[in-house]
Formats: structure tokens, C-alpha cells, sequence
């Protein structure tokens, strides 16, 4: 079983493409008389190719130290040879499931689009508190800034509501213009809004709740979104079945 082993390490520094010209002409001499050499060769190849297209060199290093934990047939003295055949695919088969679940598991989580999730579901709040009034006499600034907000003239309603709440932190305001700076992108100004309303706020909080765990996944702050929106589905909001379709995609 020693010269299996040999066997094996040469077919894999031939693959690997360093082996010197008379090895290489060995290798090449015996696929073409030892079958058992071939079929060997052929498995190995395989199996190599599989680990490469997903370009994970680490995973093929980890292959060779499973393959020896596993007590690879080819290294046991007491394997009969019929046995060695099938007791090798097992074995390899075992090790390349193990290490193709292991690259789709932590690709899938580095590959989380936070962006993506954010665009599918981020969709700004209606106005509902203040009919737009049209016309000349609509100067109030309330009505300025929600005049703006109706015709998406965003950046021009967070100046407003800006200017409102220098003498009026109403709630539904503060949240109005979190809702301009998500607009904006503002991430981060509209996330201390949401917070400060769900810390000390009595309207707007499932609203708030849902816009604040939107705004923590596009800042990537997964930990902080994950209670929000285990919040929202516990309570059966109008919101449970969309935050139940984000934690899906987070978790």
C-alpha cells in the first residue's frame, strides 16, 4: 500500500504540473498500461477539477488532511483490493460534499447584498398626516414642506422640515424628514431620527421600527436589524411578512 500512497502523490504533483520531464513520462507511460493506475488518475483528476472551478485552493489543501483523518484505503494494510475502490470513492465523496457545502455556506454570507435588500423592500412612507394644499396661499411651512414631499422634491422637504424643527420636534415630523434623508441616502442622520423615536416616541413606531431595521441593513449592521424585525413578526404587524422574508435572506 506504500506504492498506492506514491501512486497517489504523483498523480497529484502531475496535475499540479510539477513534476520533472521523466516523471511526467512515467505517469503518462502507466495511464496508458495500468489500469489501475488510470482509474485512480481519473478519480483524482475529477475531484481536483471540481475544487479548482470553485477556486478555493485552501479547500484542496483541507482535502488532503481529511482524506488521511478518514483513513484513506490506499494507506490501510488491511483494505482487500476490492474493497479499496469503493471505500475510496466514499471516503472522497464524503470529503468534497463536506468542503463544497462549507464554500456555498460562506460564500452565500459574505455575498449578503445589503443593498440589494434594501432596494427590494425600501419604499418611502406615504404622507397621511397633511393634505397638500395647492396655490398660492400655502405658505405655512408645513404645508411648504410637505407640498415638496408629495412631488418627491425631497432634498427640498428635508430643508423645510429642517427649518420646523429648529421650534417643533413633533414626531411625525422628525419622522417625515428621516424619511427625505433616506431619500437622500443619508443613512446615518436618518438612523438617529428612527432611534430617537422608538427610544422616547409614542407614534409612528411600528413605521419607524420597519424604516430604522431597513436602514440598519444598508449600513451592513445585521445584529441590530435582526431585533427589529423579530419585533415586527412577533407582534403580526402589517410588516411581520416582510421582515420574516429579510431574515431569510440574513440569517
Amino acid at each position: 500500500m506504500e506504492e498506492s500512497q506514491k501512486d497517489l502523490e504523483l498523480i497529484d504533483r502531475y496535475l499540479e504540473g510539477v513534476l520533472a520531464e521523466e516523471e511526467q513520462a512515467v505517469v503518462e507511460q502507466r495511464l496508458q498500461e495500468d489500469t489501475e493506475f488510470k482509474a485512480m488518475f481519473e478519480d483524482i483528476k475529477s475531484l481536483t477539477k471540481g475544487i479548482e472551478e470553485l477556486g478555493n485552493a485552501k479547500l484542496k489543501r483541507k482535502f488532503k488532511e481529511l482524506d488521511a483523518n478518514l483513513g484513506n484505503p490506499l494507506k490501510d494494510k488491511k483494505v482487500a483490493v476490492k474493497e479499496v475502490n469503493w471505500t475510496r470513492y466514499i471516503g472522497w465523496a464524503a470529503v468534497l460534499v463536506a468542503g463544497l457545502f462549507s464554500i456555498i455556506y460562506f460564500s452565500s454570507r459574505s455575498q449578503i447584498s445589503h443593498e440589494g435588500i434594501y432596494e427590494d423592500y425600501f419604499a418611502i412612507y406615504d404622507n397621511v398626516v397633511v393634505p397638500t394644499k395647492r396655490g398660492v396661499d400655502s405658505l405655512e411651512l408645513i404645508n411648504q414642506a410637505f407640498a415638496h414631499y408629495d412631488t418627491r422634491e425631497y432634498a427640498a422637504a428635508a430643508l423645510v422640515f429642517e427649518e420646523i424643527l429648529k421650534k417643533d420636534k413633533t414626531e411625525y415630523i422628525q419622522f417625515y424628514y428621516a424619511m427625505t434623508l433616506m431619500e437622500q441616502q443619508d443613512w446615518e442622520g436618518a438612523k438617529l431620527i428612527l432611534e430617537g423615536l422608538l427610544s422616547g416616541g409614542e407614534n409612528f413606531i411600528r413605521q419607524s421600527k420597519w424604516y430604522l431595521a431597513l436602514t440598519y441593513i444598508r449600513l451592513k449592521e445585521e445584529e441590530q436589524s435582526r431585533s427589529l424585525l423579530n419585533s415586527l413578526i412577533e407582534d403580526g404587524t402589517s410588516y411581520a411578512e416582510a421582515a420574516g422574508e429579510i431574515m431569510e435572506r440574513i440569517n
